[in-house]
């Protein structure tokens, strides 16, 4: 294993806070891949699947990276064991809330590698159809996996959706999958996904999702509003 200076992860991490991106992010993981490893090793006795817990703990790098201070006297490194410490609540939260079927545990890596390929490849996350149609699994195993691996990304839209965003009645919820099988490009069911939490995704705010899928934030809106008149008309508003 490679050994890296307090000038490599200084390097590493002012490439990332220059350019975020999935090469960024592999180097700034390589540089603290110890500590990774490290946080991993303590938890493998959780119950939880390795590759849902490495991608909580690269989700705690990332958030690190973004507080870290180089003129702090304090490497990055350092910087990152402290936020991995965090780790801990996770698990314990995770290991309460779910019960893995080994079924599923099996396909974690597989669609978590299916999914960071697409996205290395195409520059943007696939939609849950994307990878199921990849892996040959039904949508429902995809929507599963997808869940499992995002359990602690919970998050708020701010979306133009509102109404149809929390406390769905179950016309509601049909209508909007149903609509989703009429959207006409990959990137309208991305944005679409994330704005109501389907299939596993998180929900997130628009300006959140325009970075995941290269659009501006008021095409992101637009989108959400022409979405959401249809909505109505799908639900017999």
């Amino acid at each position: 294993m490679a050994t890296y200076t307090f000038e490599d992860e200084l390097a590493a991490w002012k490439e990332w806070k220059d350019n975020p991106s999935l090469e960024s992010n592999k180097k700034l993981f390589e540089v603290v891949k110890p500590r990774i490893d490290f946080a991993l090793h303590k938890y493998k006795r959780s119950g939880l699947p390795e590759a849902v817990m490495e991608t909580e703990a690269k989700k705690l790098v990332l958030y690190q990276a973004k507080s870290f201070n180089p003129n702090a006297g304090v490497a990055f490194s350092t910087h990152v064991s402290q936020g991995l410490r965090k780790m801990t609540d996770y698990v314990e939260d995770s290991r309460h809330v779910v019960r893995i079927p080994s079924y599923l545990r099996q396909q974690i890596p597989t669609y978590i590698a299916e999914r960071d390929q697409f996205w290395e490849t195409m520059g943007r996350p696939p939609t849950a159809k994307e990878v199921a149609d990849k892996m040959k699994i039904g949508m429902g195993i995809a929507s599963k996996l997808e869940g499992l691996i995002n359990m602690k990304e919970i998050g708020e839209t701010g979306s133009q959706l509102t109404s149809f965003s929390s406390n769905r009645t179950t016309k509601e919820e049909n209508a909007i999958r149903a609509y989703y099988y009429d959207l006409k490009t990959d990137e309208e069911r991305l944005v679409y996904e994330y704005t109501f939490g389907l299939f596993g995704k998180p929900k997130k705010k628009p300006k959140e999702i325009a970075l995941l899928v290269s659009w501006n934030e008021q095409k992101v809106r637009a989108f959400q509003h022409k979405s959401g008149k249809k909505l109505e008309e799908y639900a017999g508003r």
